[in-house]
């Protein structure tokens, strides 16, 4: 006689994913009411974007039109583990049933939601620092994250900015960090722990937290001749080039970062410029011809002249592209172009704000030929939704059991993140 529940599995199941997910305990499920009372309204829902005002000086009124944006999360094929489980297993306490079979399941479906979102992370937000391949060992490469979040209008309470980095990452800036934390018991324990991360978790304005599903970025191959822009003021997601190598297949890879020599950051509210050359992402892979021009496509519009404007000045005909802070002209080891980044995989590391990603969980259906330890449930708390469905496999005859969850992410305020290079895998 099985002595568990469909209910007491779903329990254990989300008590799992709240205490191993980290990204998605730091993100926006905002938006969990479009699904957490229906089934299904399809796969994507439309969200508005900010809308940025502009100021008035004076008695005279100065209205301005809403420029309303929306952009959509889609959410994409379920995620998932599946296993025989048998009754005998189905009669083991709780703690044991835990241990021994949900807690591995479970694992495995939090590493994919937590990989998806790092992935969607380092593939549409545009600010970055550090050097590709190099491990930040200075907490300086840090706080300039958080000058960049700043810039970009992300809010600076203590409890608002959030580092994400892996164990070589938090092991060095922990390092780095032992001669300027005060006080001497806080030094003492950084020493002992020799982590950024966990109760002391807190410098700079962000909370540190350990993320094992960190992306690893691949650079485009990038040739060896410096791009530039072809043709002045251009605006939109499509950036026409010329300069590169030619016929360099996988030329930018997407995810790939540039900056327009020329055009700088602005701040989306005060529209004040910075001395930071405003970033933007690759969001395909590009090519190059035999002429080596190339046409990019870009996560983000570059705008000029909008309420929505990212760039002091408009993009200037033959203007130097940087990738990932490189010019051609710069070398790397052995005199390679580009800094050597070229083709090379690394790790990137996340400084965001709540804001920056937004997350879905619908509910999925449960058929109606389950057996009776099939069910359903949703978290309020980490607003996703969780299905086991266990059924017979009668061609074979045995039992299948699924753990299932849909789930969708969405970089809807780019400005309010800002990825760390890191070390080359």
């Amino acid at each position: 006689m099985a002595f568990l529940t469909s209910d007491k599995i779903l329990d254990k199941a989300l008590d799992r994913y709240e205490t191993e997910s980290v990204i998605l305990q730091l993100a926006d499920g905002r938006y969990d009411k479009e699904w957490g009372e229906k089934e299904t309204i399809g796969d994507e829902i439309a969200i508005r974007l900010p809308i940025y005002a502009r100021p008035r000086r004076g008695e005279e009124a100065d209205p301005q039109a809403l420029d309303e944006r929306a952009v959509f999360l889609k959410i994409p094929a379920a995620y998932g583990s599946d296993s025989y489980i048998t009754d005998r297993q189905l009669s083991m306490d709780l703690l044991d049933f835990t241990e021994q079979v949900m807690n591995p399941h479970m694992d495995a479906v939090v590493s994919q939601v937590s990989q998806s979102a790092c992935k969607t992370m380092a593939e549409n937000v545009s600010n970055f620092v550090g050097t590709p391949g190099v491990l930040p060992t200075a907490l300086s490469t840090y706080t300039a994250s958080g000058r960049l979040l700043t810039q970009g209008g992300t809010p600076t309470g203590l409890t608002s900015r959030y580092m994400l980095v892996d164990a070589a990452m938090d092991e060095a800036a922990a390092a780095a960090g032992r001669t300027l934390l005060n006080p001497t018991a806080e030094i003492a324990e950084q020493y002992k722990t020799g982590s950024m991360t966990g109760k002391l978790g807190w410098f700079s304005n962000f909370t540190w937290y350990m993320e094992q599903a960190l992306y690893q970025q691949t650079v485009g191959q990038l040739g060896t001749l410096q791009g530039k822009v072809n043709g002045a003021n251009q605006t939109g997601n499509t950036i026409v080039t010329n300069g590169w190598s030619a016929n360099v297949a996988g030329l930018l890879n997407k995810g790939d970062k540039l900056w327009f020599t020329g055009s700088y950051m602005v701040h989306p509210v005060l529209g004040v410029a910075y001395n930071d050359l405003a970033p933007f992402s690759v969001a395909n892979t590009v090519n190059s011809d035999a002429g080596g021009n190339a046409t990019i496509t870009l996560t983000d519009s570059v705008e000029f002249g909008t309420p929505y404007a990212n760039i002091s000045a408009p993009l200037g005909n033959n203007a130097p592209i940087y990738v990932w802070g490189q010019l051609a002209t710069t070398l790397g080891t052995g005199g390679a172009a580009w800094g050597g980044i070229a083709g090379i995989t690394f790790t990137l590391g996340i400084a965001m704000h709540k804001s920056a990603l937004v997350y879905a969980s619908p509910d999925l259906i449960l058929p109606q030929d389950v057996d009776r330890l099939s069910g359903r449930t949703r978290s309020d708390k980490m607003k996703v939704a969780m299905r086991v469905w266990r059924a017979s496999d009668v061609n074979k005859g045995r039992v299948i059991t699924r753990l299932d969850m849909l789930m969708g992410f969405l970089v809807g305020q780019p400005r309010k993140a800002c990825l760390v290079c890191s070390v080359q895998v």
